[in-house]
């Protein structure tokens, strides 16, 4: 969710204009829904869905497509 109680990020992340690579788990809680809700606000952004992938860099694997992720991003 981008927005609940006391807060809401989606003015902050419109104000953004940089280039941004959104990484998302798959298998992370939050719907791959959210991420692409992200990707829209930012304007200038790429999704990469990891497979497999819930919501932390310490489960097997998830960092070795961390790392190609953001090599592509370059």
């Amino acid at each position: 969710r981008l927005r609940g109680e006391g807060y809401d990020w989606r003015a902050l992340l419109r104000a953004v204009s940089i280039p941004t690579l959104v990484i998302h788990g798959d298998r992370d809680l939050l719907p791959v829904s959210v991420a692409r809700d992200i990707v829209t606000m930012l304007g200038n952004a790429r999704l990469e869905i990891i497979p497999d992938a819930g919501h932390s860099v310490t489960e097997p694997g998830i960092a070795d497509a961390l790392v190609r992720a953001t090599d592509s991003f370059r």
